[in-house]
């Protein structure tokens, strides 16, 4: 419905990520260390997302981002770069060394 609408759209992108690592399961802590983030970062997130979504718990979220298609979408935090040792990693480590 159209307030289901609005409610997703007053989600920051922080928000919807949280939402969707919610959608699997995560552990607060698990959120925090994918998104390098404190875990006090992450519960307050998760208190702005129930609010916003006018929903009492983690559970009742999942089943709201379920339902409007979040889980479909990657977890993949905003600001993530290569992973160390990769070959993006490893190529701009050699940057400034050419022969």
């Amino acid at each position: 419905n159209q307030n289901d609408n609005a409610s997703a759209a007053c989600l920051s992108e922080r928000e919807a990520e949280i939402l969707r690592c919610l959608t699997v399961g995560m552990a607060n802590k698990v959120m925090s260390r994918l998104l390098n983030i404190s875990e006090a970062t992450v519960k307050v997130h998760v208190k702005a997302i129930l609010r916003k979504l006018r929903l009492s718990n983690r559970t009742q979220a999942a089943i709201w981002a379920i339902k409007h298609g979040f889980e479909q979408q990657p977890v993949v935090p905003v600001d993530a770069g290569p992973e160390p040792g990769s070959p993006d990693t490893q190529e701009a480590s050699l940057v400034g060394y050419a022969d």
